[in-house]
């Protein structure tokens, strides 16, 4: 159906009015070259666009879209005489889509360009997931969630060259944490599945690959363990540790031990609990990683809980809570106070 479905068989209306392909047909057809260049390269957007995206991947300049906007055949959202946001009707985004995969060779390079700029877009927020910028990070990915998910889709299709491993890379913490904080366990599981077994693909004696494989399985275990599959959980983590030593790569490490400290907490084994998470520290303070060193003292409160010695917890628990203060970690500061609440109580 779609653009054929709404038509009229009426002979006192004229052609171009006859159906919705001829409608578009007719404003195609009065667009200039470089209109019909653009209009192409932006149907690959889905739920809309920035001015900056729109620049990147379809090399649009804000007059064209203002003309185009005036055209009727995008529409604006918000300030878009100074950049804002646009969109393009659902019909339109089909009828230009059509276009656009009639010259293979520039659809091609079009979802790259795009699959390039969301994957850096992505990767721009990771440092605002440990900051108390937290909030808008996850606001702006809301807002671009479904051109993220396209340009995933496209990334992990992708040969597992390098070019390929290190755009995969820009989308794993993002994705991970953005699936986490909205409770989208079963998309989270999906997403963490297709990472795997796109890495698993990759030169396993590169460090990259091995630096990033664990990251992926830790993240796997993250929503297994959500998901209450705990027995998958602990063997990814134990490949997880094993390729993060092979790799030298201590944030793998650390984070690695710290889940593996809460499958032990599960299982009501405090004291492989402290083990676990004590090494998770030490490896966290050499490297100076401060919110895992703040997770992993957050372990060592839960442990010390766990096996009556509520002072320790509680000294435990507060030098966590005062990291995460002092980084303006919000999320985890909330966390924290409710397991200084259940420690002091």
């Amino acid at each position: 159906q779609g653009l054929d479905f709404l038509a009229t068989s009426l002979r006192n209306v004229p052609p171009r009015h006859r159906s919705l392909r001829a409608v578009f047909g007719h404003s195609w057809e009065i667009l200039t070259d470089e209109e019909q260049g653009v209009m192409r390269k932006l149907s690959i957007f889905q739920g809309g666009f920035a001015h900056e995206a729109a620049a990147a991947v379809a090399g649009a300049t804000l007059p064209q879209l203002v003309r185009l906007a005036d055209k009727s055949l995008l529409r604006r959202a918000g300030d878009s005489l100074r950049g804002g946001r646009y969109d393009m009707h659902e019909m339109v985004r089909q009828f230009t889509a059509e276009k656009l995969r009639a010259d293979p060779a520039e659809a091609a390079a079009v979802q790259a360009a795009h699959a390039r700029y969301f994957a850096d877009f992505v990767h721009a927020f990771e440092p605002d997931f440990l900051n108390e910028r937290q909030a808008q990070a996850y606001s702006r990915m809301c807002q671009e969630i479904h051109n993220i998910t396209a340009a995933w889709e496209t990334a992990s299709r992708q040969p597992p060259d390098a070019h390929g491993v290190a755009t995969v890379h820009k989308f794993i913490n993002a994705l991970g944490n953005f699936y986490t904080i909205h409770s989208q366990l079963r998309q989270g599981e999906a997403f963490t599945e297709k990472a795997v077994s796109y890495l698993r693909r990759a030169d396993a004696a590169d460090t990259l690959v091995q630096k990033v494989l664990a990251k992926a399985l830790t993240w796997q275990s993250i929503f297994y363990l959500s998901l209450d599959k705990t027995a998958p959980a602990a063997s990814n983590l134990a490949e997880s540790y094993q390729l993060a030593q092979q790799a030298e790569a201590p944030e793998q490490l650390a984070s690695a031990l710290g889940w593996q400290a809460i499958i032990a907490r599960k299982k009501q084994d405090f004291g492989h609990m402290q083990q676990l998470a004590a090494q998770g520290l030490t490896i966290a303070r050499q490297a100076q990683l401060w919110h895992l060193e703040a997770r992993m003292l957050s372990h060592l409160a839960n442990a010390a809980l766990g096996m009556g010695a509520y002072t320790e917890a509680r000294e435990r628990i507060q030098q966590s809570l005062q990291m995460y203060q002092d980084h303006n970690h919000l999320f985890y500061v909330d966390i924290t106070r409710g397991t200084l609440a259940t420690i002091s109580g």
